[in-house]
């Protein structure tokens, strides 16, 4: 057998399967990364142009995350959210361009308390990752307005928006370890540091990860409201704070880039087979009903899907506005009597605050109980668990 003939065998046999998990890898990579715009929702108090909640002074400072209305983190805004109102410290808003229904990277989806022209002055300003990081009305309301507050979180990839409002020109900051190659090239006049958690220069906070935000909004409420509020939100959430090993201040030398700093050769094999080739995926809901941590919640819809063997939704009782154990007012893609039947469903911590056991089972909510039993799927509950510790239970 000639070698040609040998040669024609072999891209016979290997560039169809190839081509079809390549496709099929990147067609998965991109339900993770694509926002998914969430079914139209209104509700009475959305309806006037610029209405939002009325919130009486109260005292406490004023912090508020800013949201795309093309898609933003999950974890970044329910973990944020979760630690700064556990702290008692915080009034925490919310706002956006435009005030209409906003996508995350899971299928549920928020109103925003403001939009952004006619949002408060606040103390701690918090940029997640989104998905638009040029977008002219947020980089331009970013470049007027973020200088006001006292702090300012950029967490992860969100410092492609921060970077494009001006807020890193001649400061040191961080990204995600794919993002700070394109960010050196971008803003120059910027020390980006690599390899660490988050960094720290004056009142512009900056984080590596989607974990690391969570570390880094723990020193913001050092920063704001002392350490002793940090620390009893961190022992009330069950969350392990590595305070000590994190801060980076803006006084290092940045990090030399790591050679090969994005997927090593093992990574990208073991992705292309669990996304491209692993055909029998499981369908997994995350219940989402009144009460449940914000934290547990994001842990659930951020960790699983990254395996790449399950296809996840986000499911309530109903298609209607669940308000979570701090207040946050969560839409899901589905309701129960559009959801079809999963294979595994998972129930997200549900200790109110203060630590007291979850004062529903939501599993006893009728609708609930009639979609297991119709399904028949196994259920895990992490309901009575603290929320600080869903990240590690997810992933045993």
């Amino acid at each position: 057998m000639s070698i040609k003939r040998v040669f024609i065998y072999l891209i016979a046999f290997i560039v169809p399967p190839l081509t079809l998990g390549l496709t099929l890898t990147f067609h998965t990579l991109s339900q993770l990364m694509v926002h998914q715009a969430p079914p139209p929702f209104e509700t009475p108090e959305q309806k006037p142009a610029d209405a939002h909640k009325s919130v009486a002074p109260t005292g406490k400072l004023k912090a508020m995350i800013v949201l795309s209305n093309s898609g933003t983190e999950i974890t970044e805004l329910l973990g944020t959210y979760e630690i700064l109102a556990e702290s008692g410290k915080f009034d925490i808003v919310t706002a956006a361009y435009d005030r209409r229904i906003v996508p995350t990277t899971s299928s549920v989806g928020l109103i925003p308390d403001y939009s952004l022209n006619n949002s408060p002055e606040v103390d701690l300003l918090v940029i997640p990752s989104v998905l638009d990081g040029s977008e002219p009305r947020l980089v331009g309301w970013l470049t007027s307005h973020a200088k006001r507050a006292k702090l300012i979180l950029v967490m992860s990839e969100g410092a492609r928006l921060g970077m494009n409002a001006g807020l890193f020109k001649h400061r040191a900051g961080t990204s995600h370890r794919l993002a700070i190659s394109n960010l050196t090239k971008s803003e120059p006049t910027a020390r980006w540091l690599s390899g660490i958690r988050y960094v720290i220069d004056g009142k512009l906070i900056s984080t590596s990860s989607v974990t690391a935000s969570l570390d880094a909004t723990f020193y913001a409420v050092e920063k704001l409201a002392g350490l002793p509020a940090a620390r009893k939100t961190e022992k009330a959430l069950g969350y392990r704070w590595m305070r000590e090993a994190d801060p980076t201040h803006a006084g290092l030398t940045p990090a030399p880039l790591p050679k090969g700093i994005g997927f090593d050769p093992q990574e990208i094999g073991q992705m292309v087979m669990r996304a491209g080739y692993d055909w029998e995926k499981r369908n997994v809901g995350v219940l989402v009903y009144p009460g449940v941590s914000e934290l547990g919640l994001a842990a659930a819809l951020d960790t699983f899907p990254r395996t790449f063997r399950m296809r996840l939704a986000a499911v309530g009782p109903d298609r209607e506005l669940i308000l979570t154990r701090h207040g946050l007012g969560l839409i899901p893609h589905q309701g129960l009597k559009e959801a079809g039947d999963p294979d595994f469903v998972l129930i997200p911590s549900g200790m109110a605050p203060g630590g007291l056991p979850p004062s529903t089972d939501p599993l006893k909510i009728p609708i609930v109980h009639q979609w297991m039993v119709r399904s028949q799927a196994l259920a895990k509950s992490f309901l009575s668990d603290l929320p600080g510790t869903a990240f590690e239970q997810n992933l045993t």
